[in-house]
């Protein structure tokens, strides 16, 4: 959990996982990790959603 808070941190957009991991509560513990990341001051916020709106850019951009 916590090597997403830093890839986050250090400028990725999204966290892939795939194989064996690829199930809802590792999704609900990865966004834990973020969410305490961003209370705890770790994370800033603002990376958080800057990170969210790209995401959602790319998946508008892949859709036309």
């Amino acid at each position: 959990e916590h090597g997403s808070v830093l890839a986050i941190a250090a400028g990725a957009d999204a966290i892939c996982v795939g194989g064996g991991l690829a199930d809802e509560e590792t999704v609900r513990r990865l966004r834990d990790a973020l969410v305490e990341a961003v209370r705890s001051g770790e994370l800033p916020e603002e990376r958080l959603a800057q990170a969210a709106d790209r995401v959602r850019s790319l998946a508008r951009w892949t859709a036309t």
